[in-house]
């Protein structure tokens, strides 16, 4: 599995944009993980900090806020509420 079209458009043409910048990717999948999503973002993104992905089963997804919480706090992202 790899990124969608669109996803991969929109790193193709902001790649100047997003240099120096960090990406934090997260996605859905049907068992498989990731795949190639993390090379094929950082083929696309070469001077873009790539941080740690997160992806998480379909039928998983809709019991998975404390998962993602989690990962953005490892992250550092997730903002003082």
């Amino acid at each position: 599995m790899t990124i969608a079209n669109p996803i991969a458009r929109f790193l193709e043409d902001n790649s100047e944009e997003l240099s120096g910048t960090s990406i934090a990717a997260f996605s859905t999948n049907a068992g498989y993980g990731d795949g190639s999503s993390v090379d094929r973002i950082t083929e696309l993104s070469p001077d873009s900090t790539i941080l740690e992905n997160y992806t998480v089963q379909d039928e998983e997804a809709m019991d998975s806020q404390d998962d993602v919480e989690a990962w953005l706090e490892q992250l550092g992202l997730m903002g003082e509420e």
